[in-house]
């Protein structure tokens, strides 16, 4: 049984990206800053933080970071503000090393639910 709060605590690393086209998983190459990608869950005291991490660049050499972003984490999702837009991010958690962001996108003009993977570093 997952403690689904205690499990996303770490540091995550973006590993791979996957979509549905139709029934079918198909693998989304990632970008060379993208592969630099990574989610951080921390607790202090009763709050749980996130921090996402980004790099860009030419050699991805400008990096840069959201802050500390109070975060709610529930069996399925968790929810965020990202300046003035609530986020609601749905996640499984695989291995106990690995867990899963699920969203809809467009890409290659439709309408796409898109699996971003991370492992735990």
């Amino acid at each position: 049984m997952f403690d689904h709060k205690s499990d996303l605590l770490g540091n995550w690393k973006l590993i791979e990206r996957n979509y549905w086209d139709g029934e079918v998983k198909k693998s989304y190459p990632l970008h060379e800053c993208e592969k630099k990608y990574t989610l951080s869950f921390e607790k202090e005291e009763t709050k749980t933080f996130l921090t996402k991490s980004y790099a860009d660049g030419k050699n991805c050499e400008r990096k840069s970071n959201s802050g500390k972003i109070l975060v709610s984490i529930n069996d399925g999702f968790f929810s965020y503000l990202e300046g003035d837009l609530k986020r609601n991010e749905y996640y499984k958690i695989e291995p106990k090393n690995k867990f899963s962001i699920i969203y809809n996108e467009i890409l290659e003009g439709k309408v796409r639910q898109i699996e971003d993977v991370y492992e735990r570093f």
